[in-house]
C-alpha cells in the first residue's frame, strides 16, 4: 500500500498534472471551438422554445431525437 511519504507525492503530482491538463484543454479548446452537434443541439433549443417542433431526425442526426435540447429549453428562455 501507499506508506512512505514519497509514494504519495507521486500521487499528488500525477493528480495536479491531470487536473491542469483538463483546465488547459477546457480553456485552450473546449471554450473556443463547439462541434456540429452542439450548434445543432443548440438550433434545437432554439426551435422548441418558439414552439416549433420538427419531425425527428430534421436536423440531419440519425442517431438522437435531440432530447437534450428539451432539458436546455428553460436556460434558452
Amino acid at each position: 500500500m501507499l506508506t512512505k511519504p514519497s509514494d504519495r507525492q507521486v500521487l499528488y503530482y500525477i493528480g495536479a498534472l491531470v487536473i491542469i491538463s483538463r483546465i488547459l484543454t477546457l480553456t485552450e479548446f473546449s471554450f473556443k471551438y463547439t462541434g456540429s452537434d452542439d450548434v445543432i443541439f443548440w438550433q434545437t433549443a432554439m426551435d422548441y422554445s418558439k414552439g416549433i417542433f420538427h419531425e425527428p431526425f430534421f436536423y440531419g442526426q440519425n442517431y438522437n431525437y435531440a432530447l437534450e435540447s428539451i432539458i436546455a429549453v428553460p436556460l434558452v428562455l
